[in-house]
């Protein structure tokens, strides 16, 4: 039942073979098994595979499928590294934790919608560093999830709708730095009112902020230099909670709301706009 680092290492291994359906543990299996090529069947049992193809840098598997069983519980860096992985991967709902399951797949270039994971808490870093993929299959975000830190950041390509959080029923959720340098991501991305914010958009393409306030938002949109609008949300927070928003739009130099600054403590000024010149 339990396989876990079986072939850590094994460089000239090429093909996984067919795993028995009795195996549960296979954490670190394939890890660094840098000539890995091709997968075989996946045990119907397997519940963890954190780090199992971790640095398979040959893995491929161009327009494959790859259909995770339908116990999976815990793929944390499953395919972390797997640099010039382009297969479609099915997901499982009964998945609770992908914290860096793609991270750094730079080659994928299609990902399934992940509405459907309800079991699902932690995406921290899941497609952090996934530049080819534009995730035109994602509709929403997993309802209970509650670590989105890094999840998406350095996916140069992402484009989500504005609605993207809309289902989201956790009470806390950790969202700083995930859609950090997301150059792509233009439209507006509504988050929730309980997300810790902390650069969350920063060095992003946004062009107009969320018109729902989050609980912390320092540094939420700093760097966005196509930036122009800051929504009624946003707005009203600026002026009841500023010290949350520490350098929130520091280098934003194209905000053209008329009134912004002259409605807040001069205080703050240097905190949330430093590099703005104001007209």
């Amino acid at each position: 039942e339990d396989t876990s680092s079986m072939y850590n290492g094994c460089i000239s291994l090429e093909f996984t073979g067919d795993m028995a359906d009795n195996i549960k543990n296979a954490e670190a299996m394939f890890c660094d098994c840098t000539k890995l090529k091709k997968i075989g069947h996946l045990s119907k049992s397997l519940e963890n595979a954190k780090s199992m193809f971790n640095g398979c840098i040959d893995l491929k598997m161009i327009n494959k499928n790859i259909d995770l069983p339908n116990v999976i519980k815990y793929a944390d860096y499953m395919f972390y590294g797997c640099t010039n992985l382009n297969a479609n991967v099915y997901y499982s709902s009964s998945l609770e934790t992908a914290q860096g399951m793609f991270r750094n797949c730079s080659s994928m270039e299609n990902f399934r919608d992940v509405a459907n994971l309800t079991c699902l808490s932690n995406m921290n870093s899941m497609f952090l560093g996934c530049t080819n993929a534009t995730f035109s299959a994602l509709t929403k975000c997993p309802p209970n999830v509650t670590d989105l830190r890094y999840c998406f950041s350095n996916c140069s390509n992402l484009q989500l709708p504005t609605d993207f959080f809309d289902n989201v029923v956790s009470s806390a959720v950790d969202a700083s730095s995930c859609f950090r340098n997301c150059t792509s991501l233009t439209n507006r991305i509504d988050v929730k009112n309980t997300f810790n914010a902390d650069s969350m958009f920063r060095e992003n393409g946004a062009t107009e902020t969320s018109n729902i306030a989050p609980s912390y938002w320092g540094s939420m949109y700093e760097d966005c230099i196509n930036l122009t609008t800051i929504n009624s949300g946003m707005y009203t927070l600026m002026q009841n909670n500023p010290t949350n928003g520490r350098r929130c739009f520091r280098n934003c130099i194209n905000i053209i709301n008329p009134d912004t600054y002259d409605n807040l403590d001069t205080l703050y000024h240097d905190w949330m706009y430093k590099g703005i010149v104001v007209v």
